[in-house]
């Protein structure tokens, strides 16, 4: 048998070929090097962990450093990305060092480490590097033939935009405050976010009333066994009522696209409640939500004021 030469080293450019091999060994699928070099060059700092076989990369640990504003500061965090080992190297105990490692490397540089452990790997999360599973966040879903026809002039505040202008940053101002937790969704990161992001395309709808802007939505098309659907993956506005104006507006596009059905994230309780008020419903589809705090800093664990969309995930 061989004898094992494992060694963690920090990524270097050019090892994104390799790691692109992994990501299609483990989840048999395909990662393209457009999408890595769009996610992972938008900071000028990688925290990337890879283990070694010699010339074999056997496991991979990202963390993406994501501005948020927590607790009612800014900080730079840590979004927990893509978890992977090879097929020969399992239950070595890899994924536990590469990023506990990362942890320490990255002290205090990012505050807070946070993501969406899916089933398989919420165990080792906990058992293993000490984070909180601090609660699930439910996907809600209706029908759109459930959706009434746009009544004339009744959404005339609400437009399609191709660009996210500066007057974002003081929507997000606005708005940020109400929340104890939430990513800083600026122009610079939401035209990074949706408008330069090489997967997937997005649809944009603004609210814009006398000139002043009082919120957005964005949602996405996507075909499953040939039934398409919708996920609105992200939305931000100043009060309830322009939130379900977008909203309403939002499935009436998407009800254009012959899409059969609309998914959405919601973590603000008033906003759930108008959703299902409008015929959204809990379909069981959970994913969880950790926290590890590395740094000195405080968790806060309120639910209520945590603001997460699927936006907020990079699977979506």
């Amino acid at each position: 048998m061989k004898k094992l030469r494992l060694s963690i080293e920090k990524y270097k450019i050019g090892d994104e070929y390799r790691i692109l091999e992994l990501f299609n060994e483990v989840f048999k699928k395909e990662m393209k090097l457009e999408y890595w070099t769009w996610r992972y060059n938008r900071s000028s700092k990688r925290y990337i962990n890879l283990m070694w076989d010699d010339k074999i990369l056997a496991g991979h640990y990202a963390v993406f450093p994501i501005k948020i504003k927590y607790n009612g500061s800014f900080i730079e965090s840590g979004f927990s990305m893509t978890t992977m080992t090879s097929n020969n190297y399992k239950k070595l105990g890899i994924f536990k060092t590469l990023a506990n490692q990362l942890y320490l490397d990255s002290y205090n540089e990012l505050k807070i480490i946070w993501g969406f452990p899916n089933n398989n790997s919420l165990h080792g999360f906990i058992k293993y590097l000490e984070w909180n599973n601090l609660f699930d966040v439910n996907m809600l879903r209706i029908d759109i033939e459930l959706i009434e026809q746009e009544l004339k002039n009744k959404y005339n505040f609400i437009h399609m935009i191709d660009k996210f202008t500066n007057d974002y940053n003081e929507l997000f101002s606005a708005i940020s405050n109400k929340y104890d937790f939430i990513v800083k969704r600026d122009a610079d990161y939401l035209n990074w976010r949706f408008i330069k992001n090489p997967e997937n395309k997005y649809y944009i709808l603004e609210y814009r009333e006398d000139n002043v802007l009082k919120g957005y939505s964005v949602y996405k098309i996507y075909e499953e066994e040939n039934i398409l659907y919708s996920d609105i993956v992200d939305f931000l506005a100043i009060n309830k009522y322009v939130f379900i104006e977008l909203i309403n507006k939002t499935l009436i596009c998407i009800k254009k696209h012959s899409a059969k059905f609309a998914n959405i994230w919601v973590t603000d309780l008033e906003y759930k409640k108008q959703l299902s008020d409008i015929g959204f419903k809990d379909k069981g589809l959970t994913t969880h939500f950790g926290i590890l705090k590395n740094g000195e800093i405080e968790i806060l664990k309120d639910s209520k004021k945590y603001y997460l969309t699927m936006s907020d995930s990079d699977v979506f």
